[in-house]
């Protein structure tokens, strides 16, 4: 069945409340799935829906996928088609489906043959309430970090990550970047591709996480450009002296020996020169 004639069979109606808007574009499904390695590899799935992005996984033959729907309506659906065999499952993947909050979900430990890093990828056709959140739980806060992730994210918001027409810095894009060695765009996908359309249009985002990863550092970085970040409006200097507790003077002094006005904002700082401001001040604040 098309997806028109599987949102009609099976009665679904997009939940406002979930954010839920489908994308029934064959095309663009298949360019999400072709953007990274699927066969043979661990993939989560995020928000599966009725199942749309997770056929053209499973033709790819993962080793396993793990789809993470917060709907109890989608997840019977998906148990149905499954059962009819509208969405068949190879062999050789593992499968399973969990109903719950992603943001809530742990994934479990899954180890290389040379038991040396984790080897999962995900995969999120998402609501765009949640594009942030998603980002920093996998990313930063997990302990099992996937090694790649695709997103589906509202535009702007992947405008403002990748900084294109010129768009600052932001505390996103820099938290991203401090844990990503690369982030591209996949493609973009307009409006009309979606039932129901949403008002605004899409892009897809691929991001490869650094292969090393340091707890301890990422937590300081994030603090601090937290901090900066806190009143944009503000000075830099002042807000991480009243977050810090440091001296505006001897800020100042380290931003002078960095060759940085006191004047500057957060959003002109790039992260090469926001880990020299931290491997200046870290000894200064208040733990």
């Amino acid at each position: 069945m098309h997806h028109k004639e599987i949102l009609k069979h099976y009665g679904i109606r997009a939940q406002k409340s979930l954010g839920q808007n489908f994308l029934v574009n064959d095309e663009i499904l298949e360019a999400i799935a072709d953007s990274i390695d699927i066969t043979g590899q661990d993939i989560l799935e995020i928000g599966p829906g009725y199942g749309a992005l997770t056929e053209k996984i499973l033709a790819r033959k993962p080793r396993s996928l793990t789809l993470v729907e917060l709907d109890k309506q989608m997840v019977y659906i998906l148990n149905s088609r499954i059962h009819e065999r509208e969405i068949v499952i190879p062999k050789e993947t593992t499968f399973r489906i969990i109903e719950g909050d992603v943001l809530q979900y742990v994934p479990p430990l899954t180890l290389s043959p040379s038991e040396e890093r984790e080897i999962y990828s995900v995969i999120a056709n998402i609501p765009y309430y949640i594009t942030s959140p998603i980002l920093f739980r996998f990313l930063h806060e997990l302990e099992s970090k996937p090694n790649e992730m695709v997103i589906l994210m509202q535009k702007e918001v992947g405008d403002k990550i990748c900084r294109k027409k010129w768009y600052p810095h932001s505390y996103l894009s820099l938290a991203l970047e401090f844990s990503c060695e690369s982030i591209e765009e996949v493609c973009l996908v307009a409006k009309e591709n979606f039932i129901p359309a949403p008002k605004i249009d899409s892009s897809v985002l691929y991001f490869q996480r650094r292969a090393e990863y340091n707890r301890i550092n990422a937590k300081d970085f994030l603090r601090i450009t937290s901090a900066w970040f806190s009143a944009p409006r503000k000075k830099v200097i002042s807000n991480l002296a009243s977050t810090l507790h440091i001296s505006k003077e001897s800020l100042a002094s380290d931003f002078q020996a960095l060759g940085l006005l006191d004047t500057v904002r957060a959003e002109e700082i790039n992260l090469i020169t926001w880990n020299k401001i931290i491997e200046k001040i870290e000894k200064k604040w208040e733990l």
